[in-house]
């Protein structure tokens, strides 16, 4: 990472509010990845900063990117599945990214976005909170990933994505 990163990174761990907001206005390029792959809105969400999240979110940070290199542990580590598999305790930054997602064109999303999309109820449902699941939902429907998710109970939509994709 670069240092106006490093320095980022700090100042989340300290959760140094101002120096959090300077950093990310200096920051040259928010999608940025380090060596161990994350952005900077990765590392908001790891701190559990919403202040962060925001800003690096209205500067154009992508919380669809995937990791530049993939490993077993971070294959689907975009920055919104992060959030959602990091449980009820990000619920504000998780609703907040769905929010954005859902005003967001999702008719431009590549492929690699789209596989997301299709994975955020699931993880939504398993480890969020149904305020959460709701707005995973109505993502889902706007890109026409999931058909008739809205209607489905948790349970439901469970078992029509296990016998969809295959797993027992």
């Amino acid at each position: 990472m670069g240092v106006h990163d490093t320095r980022l990174l700090a100042a989340l761990k300290d959760d140094n509010t101002a120096a959090v907001e300077h950093e990310i206005r200096e920051l040259p390029d928010v999608n940025f990845q380090s060596q161990s792959r994350h952005t900077a809105l990765h590392s908001a969400v790891l701190h559990n900063n919403i202040q962060a999240v925001r800003l690096l979110l209205a500067r154009g940070a992508d919380m669809m990117v995937m990791p530049t290199k993939k490993t077993f542990e971070n294959q689907y580590e975009c920055p919104l599945l992060m959030a959602l598999k990091m449980g009820r305790s990000r619920e504000a930054i998780q609703w907040l990214m769905l929010r954005v997602l859902r005003d967001a064109p999702l008719r431009h999303l590549d492929a690699a976005a789209r596989q997301t999309m299709a994975r955020i109820c699931q993880q939504a449902m398993m480890h969020s909170t149904p305020r959460v699941f709701a707005a995973a939902s109505e993502c889902a429907q706007m890109a026409k990933i999931v058909a008739d998710v809205a209607r489905l109970t948790p349970l439901m939509f469970t078992l029509r994505h296990v016998s969809l994709c295959g797993h027992y």
